[in-house]
């Protein structure tokens, strides 16, 4: 996801797959319940799924919610295609059309239950995974969902798909048809063992029909605009590239009735209208063209969510505490450039940023981002746990956890004087000085000066703050505002100094780290590993967190990663909210008002 977007959705979107409390008691146990046959309806990464055999519905859902209405959306930028292909921008609000082997429940950090497969069998070493599927199962011209459908979604994916759906497909060793009605994935053995997390994901799979590419002569990586044939909730009525995109829901939807389903997918139609700008969009929401707005800025939410439709009470407003897992948000260095080669280049900027003062006069109510996971207990605590020292040990002789330092937290304890000393020091030891207030190379004479890519004038006017204070250092910060398409270009074609950039974690992280942070990574172009980073031992603790066999080694290993991420400062840290605003038309309801009316749209229902 863009920077450029964060203001409108960085919030919200996790928020959309995870439960909002903490599992640090979480029990290890196994991965399935299991019975006779050994199919059963429901798998869990670590735990127990919580729903049992034949419960009727999610506890956050209510199944006497009424069908019927509109939901009218924003969304902030643009997009040219439908389907999922790295060569467009698809538009928002494409998975409502598409099934998935099975479904997540929001009140579980990691568990899925029966839809297109109403039963699954799970190796207890994560070596295969094989699925029985529902009989019911259809695509929207009413044939029925097969085996061999299941077989061409991993294979055409595994070819053609995302780059990262690319990768972990890759791992799957064998794919073949077990029955008249079900499927069995097997998969690669690495050193380490098998990758635990990956049976889960391929639970969660899109699915495509065979017969619609191969008879059609799709081409399944090429943007288009023409529906394809799918098996989802919704379909596709109405779209017009850029300006909006009308999706409504299908009558006779085949899984309606299922209990991952029932007081789900309530509204007739779903509506996302685009805007270039976040200002217009409001103004949009507050003359009553949409039905729900989050907003981000504390101060926006205090002095503009006013007028008319707030006194009246036609728009409320719901405020909670944040308790989703909120990423990172940060200045990006490219590690591939000479100028950041240096970590002491990179510890001095981070030392000398005052995000405290920048907090204070634009972001008041913020908290600063400390961690490659804030706001989980996967977070680095301040002092290593003995499980975290252990396993370091066990993979990296060479480090001293406690020596591993976290310096945009450590830079937030002192004052600006101090931050400024401590900066200097590192840049003359890294063979910088200051000549006339501007900082200089000692040996080749040349300025430290750097481009700043941002994407909209909020970003903007938060660069511009931050070059302010690298002036103080005698550095110089081009901020450079370009449209969203020259944006993303550059980002894929890695050709920028810095960009403002964050990452999406969860409470159950696992292969898409690989994507974020790893060496495999680094020279991907369609990867998120915009630093550059590449070290073997956060590789190896990569690798080791989706195969961990309980949640206390998941935690230890993602503490590790998260120590030795901040400690090379690879970014500047940023900040986030820790609230959640949203303002919502009066005619939206939802069953639980203290937890989740912004957990995910789908259970919501107009009155």
């Amino acid at each position: 996801m863009r920077f450029s977007i964060f203001f409108t959705k960085i919030f919200f979107l996790t928020s959309l797959l995870y439960a909002p409390y903490s599992a640090a008691d979480i029990p290890a146990t196994t991965s399935q319940q299991t019975n006779s046959s050994g199919f059963v309806h429901g798998i869990s990464f670590h735990d127990y799924p919580k729903y049992k055999d034949g419960f009727s519905h999610f506890d956050f859902a209510s199944p006497n919610s009424k069908k019927g209405g509109i939901l009218k959306k924003i969304s902030i930028g643009s997009f040219d295609c439908i389907n999922k292909t790295y060569k467009c921008t698809r538009a928002d609000g494409i998975d409502l059309t598409r099934d998935t082997l099975m479904s997540r429940s929001l009140d579980e950090p990691f568990s899925l239950y029966g839809l297109v497969a109403e039963k699954v069998n799970l190796a207890n070493d994560g070596s295969w995974i094989e699925f029985q599927l529902n009989p019911n199962a259809k695509w929207h011209d009413g044939s029925s969902i097969t085996p061999e459908d299941i077989i061409f979604s991993l294979k055409i994916q595994r070819e053609k798909g995302l780059p990262f759906a690319r990768s972990l497909y890759s791992q799957v060793q064998k794919v073949e048809k077990t029955s008249k009605n079900s499927v069995k994935f097997s998969f690669k053995k690495k050193e380490s063992g098998y990758n635990k997390e990956l049976p889960l994901i391929i639970a969660m799979m899109g699915l495509y029909p065979k017969k619609y590419y191969e008879n059609n002569a799709i081409e399944f990586d090429q943007p288009t605009l023409t529906p394809p044939l799918v098996s989802g909730p919704y379909k596709i009525k109405k779209v017009e590239p850029g300006r909006y995109i009308v999706y409504e829901r299908v009558p006779n939807y085949w899984a309606k009735e299922l209990p991952v389903n029932k007081g789900r997918y309530n509204f007739d139609k779903i509506r996302y209208d685009y805007y270039r700008d976040k200002n217009a969009a409001f103004q949009a929401f507050k003359s009553g063209s949409h039905d729900i707005y989050k907003e981000s800025s504390p101060q926006s939410w205090k002095r503009s969510h006013k007028g008319v439709g707030y006194d009246k009470g036609t728009i409320k407003k719901v405020e909670l505490k944040n308790t989703n897992p909120v990423g990172l948000r940060a200045f990006s260095f490219n590690t591939r450039k000479p100028i950041f080669k240096d970590k002491r280049v990179r510890k001095a900027i981070i030392t000398a940023f005052d995000r405290n003062f920048i907090i204070k006069s634009v972001f008041p109510g913020f908290k600063e981002n400390n961690s490659y996971f804030d706001n989980t207990d996967l977070a680095a605590p301040v002092k290593p746990t003995l499980e975290e020292i252990a396993l370091l040990k066990k993979i990296a002789l060479h480090i001293n956890p406690h020596k591993l330092v976290n310096h945009a937290k450590k830079a937030s304890t002192a004052t600006p004087r101090l931050k400024r000393k401590e900066a200097i020091n590192l840049l003359k030891k890294a063979g910088w000085s200051l000549k006339n207030g501007i900082l200089t190379n000692d040996k080749t004479g040349k300025l430290f000066q750097f481009e700043l890519l941002v994407a909209n004038q909020e970003e903007q006017k938060l660069a511009l703050a931050f070059a302010r204070n690298m002036a103080t250092l005698g550095i110089k910060v081009n901020v450079l505002l370009i449209d969203a398409a020259q944006y993303e270009r550059r980002k894929q074609d890695r050709s920028y100094d810095m960009i403002a950039t964050w990452w999406a974690t969860s409470i159950s992280p696992g292969n898409e780290l690989s994507h974020y942070w790893s060496c495999a990574a680094k020279d991907n172009s369609a990867s998120r590993n915009y630093p550059g980073i590449c070290s073997a031992v956060s590789d190896k603790l990569i690798s080791i967190i989706p195969k961990s066999s309980s949640r206390k080694e998941l935690r230890a290993a993602t503490h590790a990663l998260d120590r030795i991420l901040m400690d090379e400062a690879y970014l500047v840290p940023l900040f986030f909210n820790p609230y959640l605003y949203v303002a919502m038309k009066k005619k939206i309801h939802y069953e639980n008002a203290t937890t989740h009316p912004v957990k995910d749209f789908h259970f919501w229902w107009a009155k």
